[in-house]
């Protein structure tokens, strides 16, 4: 890699990292901008580009809009383990994998477009093309609209990971908590007759079996 000057963005959109690196000590999850790239910005401000940046744009909102469903549906699932029915808890997931199908179209849909502004920028097709990176060259307005959708995606996703982690957890102790009593209850209604070292059965330990007496 020749050397250059870098600016480092930190890891302010975390989740964005489009492609893999091939070195990733050189970079802060892929939000880097290389500075002398930055002065010839004017080069690439043309009509193909602004194209681009705009079918990303709207790109990115339907992204937004998908993983909002999402979030929304992880949000109220937590009732639904809560309170546990298997007619709701199927809907939820034909309603999850509905959102996954169309959030994996759409970020098909974003990496051809990245590829397109790789042929655009000229820029090097084994190396990581990031958003931060693509809004650089744009205009300003397009530029601020870039970086916010990104900083909103960002945020969205990971309150679905925080959401999903929790349903997780909470369903994981349901689950064991169902197997808890289903064994204590097994235990009380199979458990062998108790006999003492002579041979006689002792009267004064349960037997294992549930008696209704009455009637």
């Amino acid at each position: 890699m020749q050397n250059s000057s870098w600016i480092f963005w930190g890891d302010r959109y975390p989740a964005f990292v489009l492609l893999p690196y091939s070195d990733q000590k050189l970079y802060t999850l892929g939000l880097i901008l290389k500075t002398e790239d930055k002065s010839s910005f004017s080069e690439y401000s043309t009509r193909e580009f602004r194209f681009l940046v705009e079918y990303l744009l709207n790109n990115l909102h339907k992204e937004m809009h998908v993983y909002g469903e999402l979030f929304e549906l992880i949000k109220k699932e937590r009732e639904i383990i809560r309170k546990p029915s298997i007619e709701a808890l199927n809907n939820s997931n034909t309603q999850k994998k509905t959102c996954l199908f169309k959030a994996a179209i759409l970020r098909r849909n974003r990496e051809e477009t990245i590829k397109k502004f790789k042929k655009i920028l000229s820029f090097d097709s084994r190396n990581e093309l990031t958003l931060s990176q693509i809004a650089s060259y744009a205009e300003k307005n397009f530029k601020h609209q870039l970086l916010g959708s990104c900083e909103k995606l960002s945020s969205l996703i990971h309150s679905i990971k925080n959401y999903n982690e929790m349903n997780k957890n909470l369903l994981q102790d349901s689950i064991s908590c169902t197997r808890s009593t289903i064994s204590f209850i097994q235990q009380l209604i199979y458990s062998s007759i108790n006999y003492m070292p002579s041979g006689e059965l002792n009267r004064t330990l349960p037997n294992g079996r549930l008696l209704n007496k009455k009637g």
